[in-house]
């Protein structure tokens, strides 16, 4: 244990003496422990976390101790005890959620669909429910019961649901019109005006949020949209030609009846197998065996299709064992296809070109169809052409399904914290699709080159975590602080001999900067010692005008997050909440923020509460306006006006005339007709 002493006048060195110790103080002040990593945890959310040690193949051990018995050092860089972090009973916990890695954490999510509908309301009082509240009816008994998925203006949408919160399937029952409903959570109450069902596909779009009712989010990735042209669904058994009408279809996968490999067997290391399963290809149940010399290399190699099925020709097997030896499936016999791959009025394709069956028969090892040929096809184009024994035909239908991939990027300066957290049994709603779906099922990515689960992508690293607990009984005179930063240490000048020199050997010779800073209009001074000053800086633009000493300003500003479509605000443009609305007048994209100008209160509709009536010919006049888009025109009088005086000489006589005259008393004004009689005075 050591204790720091700070050299005299100089900041750049640290002289450090030995503290003795007596037997009692070594053993109470000896154990430094290290702490477990915790930065697995961060999920720039999270500020606690265990405060655990685990010894050498022990289990962790909590501990409790004080921030003062703690070294904690995230990205390098030493914590302040008390400021950056603290403890609390046996958990360390941080003043800001340490920075997780960069990921992308991706899944498979099966779900089931709900049904929903809109309730609009009348007489409303209260605050509306948030996603996750049931809204509770009064005319029937049991109520009948409403979990909110979205409220859009006065209209809420949801769907029907148990006392549990769950939807009810079975004779869900609805709101009555007229009917008293409640959310007691917010006081929300209304009478229903209408019940509508929501007209869904139960299709989500790609790259929209979902959310549940937890508040944990993620981005569709892969939308729930299946096509039978993903996989074939039978193979040509011959060539037929341009005209063909009718031909014979064997199934696309079956049973291996040929192989090949990917080089002479001369591979060495393996050993005699009987019956080994081969790894790889799309079908399963296909086997191999093979004997070997003294070397390891096979020297017979036979395969047993017995029970293979569902491979495809140019599927790729490899051995296991050894070198890793390839086997290509060069042929498979001849099957009739599934009993449901073809239909007799559904149209198919191979190729460009699309046909439509009329007739089926199934034979021991085929199909044999009539078809239309080239149906479907753009005006003065054909697609009708010969086809090649082994050519692959499709099906042409699309279906929605119940599966979507997900993802979830944390650690991003655009994610939003928190960790992927969809699990099942929650409830998702879709932020543009409105699709609302409980999670029946959560399985890692797979690959579909690879066939490899992807479970998270990781761009960069999460914070970096290191501890160390100094396990002794805290000391009020020699405890565990951070020492201060000594090369910001301030400098006192303090022996002066004279005042000729300006420094002499006392002083240090580091660089020493002086700032003078100019102020004036001091409020509520003087200035103390250790003091801090701010200086607020604001950029602006567009201004009308210039702005004077000591005049207030105010900078309106909405800052957004979990945007919805695309686009910019405009300057002029009107934005508005339930109660109240702005004019838009500069737009931050990249900082995502909106500077408002004028703001009031409004109706829901957007409509002002007050409402002007101009009287008496009073109106908005659009082209004499000196701010804005038009200035206030007053009424121009109900008789005419009679002048008592004029300014002298203010008229000038033209036209041949000569001379200035000053109208005198009785000139008049007709505001209705616009006539100006002048009176002026005796004249030549």
């Amino acid at each position: 244990m050591v204790e720091p002493i700070y050299s005299e006048f100089n900041n750049t060195e640290i002289l450090f003496r030995q503290k003795r110790l007596t037997s009692s103080e070594n053993i109470l002040t000896s154990t430094v422990q290290r702490l477990d990593d915790i930065s697995s945890l961060f999920d720039g959310e999270r500020i606690a976390f265990p405060l655990t040690v685990s010894e050498a193949g022990g289990a962790p051990q909590s501990v409790i101790a004080s921030e003062e018995q703690l070294m904690i050092v995230l990205n390098g860089v030493v914590q302040t005890p008390g400021t950056s972090f603290e403890v609390q009973g046996e958990n360390l916990v941080f003043a800001e959620p340490p920075q997780p890695a960069a990921s992308v954490k991706y899944a498979n999510v099966d779900f089931d669909t709900i049904s929903t509908v809109d309730v609009s309301f009348a007489n409303i009082s209260g605050i509306f429910p948030t996603a996750g509240m049931i809204v509770v009816g009064s005319a029937t008994s049991p109520a009948t019961q409403m979990r909110v998925t979205n409220v859009i203006g006065d209209t809420i949408r949801g769907f029907i649901c148990d006392n549990e919160g769950n939807p009810v399937t079975t004779n869900p029952g609805t709101f009555l019109t007229n009917e008293l409903v409640n959310v007691t959570a917010t006081g929300f109450s209304a009478f229903v005006t209408s019940v509508v069902p929501t007209v869904s596909q139960g299709l989500f779009i790609f790259g929209e949020k979902i959310t549940a009712f937890d508040g944990d989010t993620a981005t569709v990735e892969s939308i729930n949209l299946d096509s039978d042209s993903n996989q074939a669904s039978g193979k040509l058994r011959f060539t037929i030609g341009q005209a063909t009408t009718s031909f014979e279809i064997v199934s696309f996968t079956g049973v291996p009846t040929s192989y090949g490999t990917s080089a002479t067997l001369t591979s060495t290391g393996y050993e005699n197998r009987t019956n080994v399963p081969l790894v790889g290809g799309r079908g399963t149940g296909l086997t191999a065996t093979w004997t070997v010399n003294s070397v390891g290399t096979i020297v017979s190699l036979t395969f047993d299709a017995t029970n293979a099925t569902g491979y495809v020709i140019g599927d790729s097997l490899s051995l296991p064992g050894g070198n890793s030896i390839t086997v290509t499936i060069t042929d498979i016999a001849d099957a009739a296809p599934a009993a449901d791959a073809f239909e007799v009025g559904k149209k198919y394709q191979f190729g460009p070109e699309r046909f439509l069956i009329n007739t089926l028969t199934t034979n021991n090892d085929s199909i044999t169809v009539t078809v239309t040929r080239d149906v479907d096809t753009p005006p003065g184009t054909s697609f009708q052409a010969s086809r090649s024994a082994g050519t692959p035909i499709y099906g042409t239908e699309v279906e929605v399904t119940n599966t979507i991939t997900l993802s979830k990027t944390t650690g991003t300066y655009q994610s939003t914290p928190g960790l992927f957290s969809i699990n099942i049994g929650d409830y998702i709603i879709a932020g543009e699709s409105g699709v609302v779906a409980r999670v029946t099922g959560v399985q890692d990515y797979t690959d579909p080159v690879t066939s490899n689960d992807i479970d998270r992508v990781i761009i960069s690293g999460a914070s970096t975590f290191f501890g160390l607990l100094f396990n002794r009984i805290p000391s009020t005179t020699y405890p565990n602080v951070v020492i201060d930063d000594i090369s910001k240490s301030q400098v006192s000048i303090v022996d002066f001999d004279d005042n000729l020199t300006s420094n002499n050997t006392d002083f240090p010779t580091e660089f020493i900067n002086n700032y003078v800073i100019a102020y004036n209009n001091l409020v509520g001074g003087p200035f103390q010692q250790d003091e801090i000053l701010r200086n607020f800086k604001l950029d602006y633009g567009s201004n009308s005008g210039n702005f004077i000493a000591g005049e207030s300003a105010k900078v309106k500003k909405l800052t957004l997050v979990d945007r919805i479509g695309e686009g910019f605000f405009n300057y002029g443009q009107n934005i508005r909440t339930r109660d109240t609305k702005a004019e838009v007048i500069s737009y931050n994209a990249a900082l995502k923020t909106v500077y408002l100008g004028k703001t009031g209160r409004s109706k829901r509709n957007g409509q002002d509460y007050f409402q002007f009536t101009f009287n008496a010919g009073a109106s908005l006049n659009t082209y004499n306006e000196k701010f804005g888009t038009a200035c206030l025109a007053l009424s121009p009088g109900t008789s005419p006006h009679t002048f008592v005086s004029g300014v002298a000489d203010a008229i000038t006589a033209g036209s041949g005339a000569t001379g200035t005259f000053t109208a005198a008393a009785g000139t008049t004004y007709d505001p209705f007709s616009g006539n100006m009689v002048i009176e002026i005075g005796a004249h030549t």
